[in-house]
């Protein structure tokens, strides 16, 4: 039932106006930096190297973001 129900989901996810992105070396690597520099979550540090790959934004209500709006636009969720 588990596996149904994630086949649905990644085809309603696919409909969506989302590009994902592959994680390539140069991205691990900017993240790392990023990760070293700021000191948030690893996580967030692959969003944050994307939109700086990419030029675009991050939209979020997360504080740790604030760490860096100077590398990066963030735009707040309120």
């Amino acid at each position: 039932m588990a596996l149904i129900r994630q086949k649905c989901l990644l085809k309603l996810f696919r409909l969506l106006p989302i590009k994902t992105v592959p994680i390539t070396e140069d991205l691990v690597f900017q993240a790392s930096e990023i990760k070293a520099e700021f000191s948030i979550p690893y996580c967030d540090c692959f969003a944050i190297a994307t939109s700086i790959k990419k030029n675009g934004i991050i939209i979020t209500g997360d504080p740790d973001f604030k760490k860096v709006e100077k590398v990066v636009k963030v735009e707040w969720i309120k």
